[in-house]
């Protein structure tokens, strides 16, 4: 067989190519850290790249759910603390207006504190956080207490958030709740006042330290009374 120079000429161009391309695709893996750019180039690391790719993100999205968890808990304990330190002042209020013989001003002054503490505590249950409710259940987009109030004072508490949990995924099919419903960390607190200080039903003081109550295990969408203070649920 003959080898002409076109031949050679052919043999070292089609090398050439293949150094260019070597040299190119070495080129790539340093200046952009990857081994690949194509399936083909290397289909069972390729595949496993994928996998890992899939599994950080993943990661990371854990971890930006346990972050927003942990600052929606703080949020929570942290309202839920200032509310338990104005409750602890209704009660000092309620043991000293259950004393028969305080005159009828420090009654009527005590009755005014105690009426605005209320409606403090109303104010830090409807706290939220990034746009959304703490205490509202999945309603989060709804405020969740109203203060239902009268020319004769306040008669109790519209609630209007719902029981729904919202929990969030810290790890492959690991949750955590992260919210408490408004009748679990609002209701029961008020209950405090009612459930640790005798008052005459019909004394000055009854209706701001009724206005609402642990709700009973039987609630249902509609409402409750109790000490004639009722208390409305929308489902």
């Amino acid at each position: 067989m003959r080898i002409t120079n076109n031949m050679i000429q052919t043999r070292v161009l089609a090398n050439l190519q293949a150094n260019f391309s070597s040299v190119s695709r070495l080129q790539d893996v340093l200046s952009t850290g990857r081994q690949f750019r194509f399936p083909e180039d290397n289909p069972i690391n390729f595949v496993n790249a994928l996998s890992l790719r899939q599994e950080l993100n993943e990661n990371r999205r854990y971890s930006r759910n346990i972050d927003q968890a942990e600052t929606n808990l703080q949020l929570t304990e942290s309202t839920l603390s200032v509310i338990n330190d104005r409750l602890q002042r209704a009660r000092e209020l309620a043991l000293q207006g259950s004393n028969e013989t305080l005159p009828p001003e420090s009654q009527a002054s005590i009755a005014d504190e105690i009426d605005q503490i209320f409606e403090d505590v109303i104010e830090l249950a409807n706290a939220n956080f990034d746009g959304r409710y703490l205490f509202a259940g999945d309603r989060t987009q709804t405020r969740p207490f109203q203060i239902i109030a009268t020319e004769e004072g306040i008669e109790g508490v519209h609630y209007r958030g719902d029981f729904g949990d919202r929990p969030i995924e810290i790890g492959q099919g690991e949750y955590l709740q992260t919210n408490l419903t408004g009748p679990e960390a609002f209701f029961t607190k008020l209950n405090e006042i009612t459930s640790s200080v005798a008052v005459d039903p019909n004394a000055l003081l009854e209706p701001q330290l009724t206005g609402v109550v642990d709700p009973p295990l039987n609630l249902v969408a509609g409402n409750f009374t109790v000490n004639g203070v009722t208390v409305n649920f929308d489902p």
